[in-house]
């Protein structure tokens, strides 16, 4: 077979890099430099990085491509990741306290475990999302997709849920004390009490 020429292969080289691909970034445990908070070098096209325990709390990253990431402990707490593109990331015990996830895709994200105290998830698309024993407390979901999402046993005290779909999504075992569910769109869903029901109640 004839070699690649030269140019073909620094193209090559150049669209794997671009594109994320495989970036592993799980050395980089701390993005802060002495101006603050830095972005990953991978940014805006980290689809497949390893973002491992990585530390980004208050970093600005909105619209990142994080698709099919390894984003375990990792610390995003009070970061803007507005519009941020996670479908099927795995996000196990995240710190996302006080992020701002407006319009984000997780969908099929893992997120079990995880922090999203006081985040705002409006209009956010997770769908089919594993959210088991994660803290939704005080975070706005208003209009936000949660249709066949698993949100059993999560704290979903004084949550933001108008106007949100939890169509065949699972609320066994979770807490609903205080939450806005004005609007809510309801179908097949599980309860707290492990009912399917056509509506659930806060208590």
């Amino acid at each position: 077979m004839p070699r690649a020429s030269k140019p073909l292969l620094f193209l090559a080289l150049t669209l794997a890099l671009l594109s994320g691909a495989g970036c592993n970034l799980r050395g980089e445990s701390d993005f802060h430099g002495e101006n603050g908070v830095d972005r990953p070098s991978c940014y805006p096209k980290c689809q497949n990085a390893d973002l491992t325990d990585a530390y980004l709390s208050g970093t600005s990253i909105p619209g990142i491509n994080l698709k099919s990431a390894q984003l375990s402990g990792v610390d995003l707490s009070d970061a803007n990741m507005a519009k941020a593109n996670a479908p099927f990331a795995v996000m196990d015990d995240a710190d996302l306290n006080g992020a701002a996830l407006a319009a984000v895709n997780f969908e099929n994200v893992h997120l079990e475990g995880a922090d999203l105290g006081g985040a705002d998830l409006r209009k956010a698309s997770l769908a089919k999302a594993v959210l088991e024993e994660s803290d939704f407390s005080g975070a706005n979901l208003g209009k936000a997709n949660l249709a066949f999402a698993s949100l059993a046993n999560s704290n979903l005290q004084d949550a933001d849920l108008s106007d949100a779909v939890l169509k065949n999504a699972n609320l066994e075992g979770a807490d609903l004390e205080g939450a806005d569910l004005d609007g809510v769109k309801w179908r097949d869903t599980i309860c707290p009490d492990g009912e399917v029901a056509d509506s659930c109640e806060a208590e």
